[in-house]
């Protein structure tokens, strides 16, 4: 077997199933810091969607296994399971969740399968994101349920003069 082993690169990571008021540069940060070494980190609109996704820009080793579910605490002290998508990370082994190579190519899956041993797949092709979406700006970045996505201020609604 040829060995294309990639030893690093970065790839946007996209952060999904996070709560909304979770989806800041701060948790984007935090949360990409546990995939590697941090190159960027920003809030994307998905289109079609009424929400947007934090992504961060991160350099994978390619010695590791890619992981696609990170575990965050909230405030009540409750985990929650945030799933994890690459964008354009090209040929990936469901079995042992590594990048540069096929399950029918991986080293593990063949002595499994000599050792009559197969496992279930560590990860599936879903792992590998089918949207890129669009970086928001520093200013829609800053997000306010409250205020609309073009930035303008929501109409007050007009007082009603009292009665004379």
């Amino acid at each position: 077997m040829e060995d294309n082993h990639i030893s690093s690169f970065s790839v946007w990571a996209q952060v999904w199933r996070l709560p909304e008021q979770y989806k800041t540069l701060e948790v984007g940060r935090k949360l990409g810091g546990r995939l590697g070494q941090i190159k960027d980190v920003a809030l994307f609109e998905i289109r079609g969607k009424d929400t947007h996704i934090v992504k961060a820009k991160v350099k994978l080793n390619g010695d590791e296994r890619v992981r696609d579910t990170l575990k965050l605490l909230d405030p009540n002290q409750k985990v929650l399971k945030i799933g994890v998508r690459y964008e354009r990370i090209g040929v990936l082994c469901t079995y042992c969740a590594k990048l540069g190579y096929e399950p029918k190519n991986c080293q593990f899956f063949i002595n499994d399968s000599i050792q009559n041993n197969i496992k279930k797949d560590r990860v599936g092709e879903w792992l590998k994101a089918d949207q890129v979406g669009r970086r928001l700006t520093e200013k829609r970045a800053s997000f306010n349920p409250n205020q609309p996505w073009d930035g303008s201020v929501l109409a007050q609604p007009k007082k009603k003069s009292p009665p004379a």
